[in-house]
């Protein structure tokens, strides 16, 4: 895959077009491992890198590749428990012109991984990187992926953060169900469970 193939830019209006007019950052990191894109103010997509388009193509993630073209708007795939998180941390790095940090997790059906999002902003626009700091077989116990069990009023309800299913019980148990993280049902619905709330997200 070549670098042309691999990048995708956006014309038109606030987007930052290409060649010398990236930022340096992101021209050191065309061909990273890392994956990373570049927004506009606006947090509209302007280009990915090779590793962007690599992690999801390795992942399951066409309808990502289909969706997320130059202009897009990256807010609309981020899930709705979480958004005023994300939009608050880009305006903080914006106003302090200092990177914002952020863990989350991101597994596979087969495997825990833990990524850190660094958001650098740069002239009029970020540079958004994500690095994987953990990676290792899931210690969850599995559940199967009954989906008659898990539906609630005809919803599936998913943590945003570490991706276990809530089941339907009232008592707070959220299962490990490798199915569908593999292949999210249409039903799918996101929130927070209570340990990520406490643990990841205490201001929310």
């Amino acid at each position: 895959m070549n670098q042309r193939s691999a990048s995708r830019s956006a014309p038109g209006d606030g987007a930052l077009p290409h060649g010398e007019d990236l930022p340096e950052i992101f021209t050191a990191l065309a061909r990273s491992e890392n994956t990373a894109c570049l927004l506009t103010r606006e947090r509209r997509l302007v280009r990915t890198n090779e590793g962007w388009v690599r992690f999801a193509q390795d992942n399951g993630g066409e309808e990502v590749l289909r969706r997320c073209q130059p202009g897009f708007l990256i807010d609309d795939v981020i899930p709705e428990p979480l958004r005023e998180l994300y939009a608050s941390g880009f305006e903080r790095a914006l106003a302090t012109n200092t990177p914002w940090a952020h863990d989350y997790d991101c597994s596979s059906a087969e495997a825990f991984r833990r990524f850190r999002m660094l958001v650098y902003p740069v002239k009029d626009a970020f540079v958004v990187v994500h690095s994987k700091l953990v990676e290792a077989k899931h210690k969850d116990e599995v559940h199967h992926g009954d989906r008659s069990l898990y539906s609630e009023c005809g919803v599936i309800c998913m943590c945003s953060h570490c991706r276990r299913t809530r089941f339907p019980n009232g008592r707070g148990r959220w299962d490990w169900v490798p199915s569908f993280v593999a292949s999210p049902p249409a039903n799918l619905s996101h929130g927070l469970c209570e340990p990520c709330v406490h643990f990841h997200y205490p201001g929310l």
